[in-house]
């Protein structure tokens, strides 16, 4: 993860209402093509024969376009991405596992900048702490999160790693957990979300559910942003998350949509 990681807090604070992760089904045949989030955002995934994720786009509106080109080794574990902004070279990512697990991301990008992500993950599997490290130390802040038993968020958020000084932070109330087509990238070679570090999720909050994010103010406190609530949700035959409504605290509704495809 590049020092991009930054202009994308607050979108992503809009955008994902939680996240969580892990225990994907090896027999499991259905693939997620597309998540529409609304006002021009969306992930795409595209598959080699193999069944793997071949390539990851992610669209940001008129903020731009991140495509992420994916290399795997013998084993099949994924071992480089080649990324690409508006349709430019950008960086290349490379990943060191430990117990079978990415431990550090290291990147380099075209302009001849550098660093490295190092990830922690808690005894569910999912991460816990993901660190933005440059070489040349322009650029050192970390992202954190907590889950609860079911693997839900219950706070993440970004802070600078020397002074300590979070920045951003989002609380969560889940409930009526759903099915996550999310899991199903990880099942097909994908470890994590490249582009955020979040874990892939393998519920997301139901019904009722509530988050609210916060962000420093100008007097250096961390203050409310905005909340929002899940309203509806809708499932396929297969039991996947392919509608989640919601409402803000001003009263605007979106909607993101999951395209899922192959399943048996």
């Amino acid at each position: 993860m590049k020092n991009y990681i930054f202009p994308l807090i607050l979108i992503l604070s809009v955008l994902f209402i939680s996240c969580e992760k892990k225990e994907t089904d090896p027999v499991n045949t259905c693939r997620l093509d597309k998540i529409d989030r609304g006002n021009g955002f969306l992930h795409e995934y595209t598959y080699d024969a193999a069944g793997k994720v071949a390539t990851m786009k992610r669209v940001f509106g008129d903020d731009g376009t991140y495509l992420y080109t994916l290399s795997y080794d013998a084993a099949g574990l994924l071992s480089k991405a080649d990324v690409k902004f508006n349709g430019t070279d950008y960086s290349s990512e490379s990943y060191v596992y430990t117990n079978g697990k990415v431990s550090q991301v290291k990147f380099k990008n075209v302009d001849g900048t550098s660093g490295v992500n190092n990830i922690i993950y808690n005894a569910q599997g999912l991460i816990t702490k993901y660190t933005f490290e440059a070489d040349d130390k322009s650029f050192n802040d970390e992202q954190f999160f907590e889950y609860d038993t079911q693997g839900a968020y219950t706070r993440r958020g970004y802070k600078d790693i020397l002074g300590n000084i979070i920045y951003f932070e989002a609380k969560y109330s889940a409930k009526n957990h759903q099915k996550s087509p999310e899991q199903l990238l990880e099942s097909h070679g994908l470890p994590f979300d490249l582009l955020t570090g979040f874990s892939w999720r393998k519920t997301e909050e139901g019904t009722g559910s509530i988050s609210e994010s916060f962000s420093l103010n100008e007097k250096n406190i961390l203050a409310s942003i905005g909340s929002t609530e899940v309203t509806e949700t809708k499932n396929n035959t297969k039991g996947y998350l392919i509608e989640i409504s919601t409402k803000d605290n001003e009263g605007m509704f979106s909607k993101s949509i999951y395209t899922i495809s192959s399943c048996q």
